[in-house]
């Protein structure tokens, strides 16, 4: 029970440093969001499947957050150069995973990647066509997607 408290408190913390409002209404909803967290990623539980999973998740969160450095400090020095050296380009990528969820988040860490949009989907959701700026080969590209992006999602989920 202390272990589930220290938790949810944690997590409330992190909450409201991200937010940086501190107000009752933020506190609650902090502590909510906390207790959904919690229960929603399987904390709860003492199996090892779901511990694995939520490795996993931490694992897709913190390749998301190397590589949004990464392309912020890629365009960042592109702005800053006085040539124009990025290769645009607009490439078609198969996809493995189907389930709707996790093509939106697929989709949203594509788009939220400076450097990389993703532009449409197939009918069946097979193929996805991606802008990017820094194009090297449509075979390196595809395996930097399907590598990375695309492996750690499907891990995760």
């Amino acid at each position: 029970m202390l272990k589930t408290f220290i938790i949810i408190l944690s997590l409330a913390i992190v909450w409201i440093i991200f937010t940086q409002v501190i107000n009752p209404i933020n506190i609650v909803a902090a502590i909510i969001l906390a207790y959904l967290l919690y229960r929603f990623f399987g904390l709860y539980s003492k199996s090892e499947r779901r511990k694995i999973k939520i490795l996993k998740i931490l694992n897709l969160i913190s390749f998301f957050i190397g590589e949004l450095i990464i392309a912020n400090f890629k365009v960042a020095i592109e702005v800053i150069k006085p040539k124009f050296t990025m290769t645009p380009a607009i490439i078609a990528v198969p996809l493995d995973i189907s389930k709707p969820y996790e093509l939106v988040i697929f989709t949203s860490l594509i788009t939220l990647t400076p450097g990389s949009l993703t532009l449409h989907f197939s009918d069946d959701n097979k193929i996805v066509y991606i802008h990017t700026l820094y194009y090297t080969t449509p075979d390196e590209f595809r395996a930097y997607i399907k590598n990375g992006f695309e492996k750690k999602i499907i891990e995760a989920f």
